[in-house]
């Protein structure tokens, strides 16, 4: 692991000039790995209430993610659900009603910075550290087939469990742009803790 990157998370600091450069970071990325035409990775409503990590050297915004939480007894939804496709109805055996879960998205890396390395670096400390530090149990993402597979593969080497849900449909959104997305599910109950866990407390998160 490169010692010069940094890693670091905002809560409700979105006007920070690192997360700004993530907002247009992302923008890039996903026009350019996705083939998309309309896509903005501008600030959206989902940003002020996520937990967003940073990768960065030299004060300059290398790559980014955020992990969006649906709290006990909320009735809001996350980015990939709509009123008639909510994730507590769709698996009710996972008793999310009951239970903290999470939306990972927007994740995306400067291209030099795409070798895998330094993704799987966010992915440990926003889930195995950060989420756990939260009291999340439930982790989802929407991603294509493809990353999706190679997220199934990253995280199996940090004992992490990644399940691809194909059985169910995920709506077509507009931001999609006619790609077909599939739900997987990280499900921190099964495993316990790799041996890279931090132990740090969260820094001033009310979530």
């Amino acid at each position: 692991m490169n010692k010069e990157v940094k890693y670091d998370f905002f809560y409700k600091q979105t006007n920070h000039h690192l997360v700004q450069q993530y907002f247009s970071l992302r923008t890039e990325a996903f026009i350019e790995q996705w083939g998309l035409k309309n896509f903005s990775g501008a600030e959206d409503q989902y940003d002020s209430n996520a937990v967003i990590i940073i990768a960065h050297k030299d004060g300059v915004c290398v790559g980014g993610a955020r992990m969006i939480i649906n709290q006990v007894g909320s009735n809001s939804l996350l980015p990939v659900e709509t009123d008639k496709f909510r994730i507590a109805n769709l698996l009710p055996e996972l008793d999310l009603y009951k239970n903290k879960y999470a939306e990972l998205s927007r994740i995306a890396m400067l291209k030099e910075y795409r070798n895998g390395e330094y993704s799987a670096e966010m992915y440990r400390r926003l889930i195995d550290v950060k989420a756990r530090a939260l009291g999340i149990d439930f982790l989802f993402c929407v991603t294509t087939m493809k990353l999706a597979r190679t997220s199934r593969l990253t995280l199996r080497k940090l004992n992490l469990p990644f399940e691809i849900k194909s059985n169910l449909k995920v709506p077509d959104l507009p931001t999609y742009e006619g790609h077909k997305m599939v739900l997987s599910l990280i499900d921190l109950t099964k495993v316990s803790s790799t041996e890279y866990q931090e132990g740090k407390k969260v820094e001033d998160l009310i979530c």
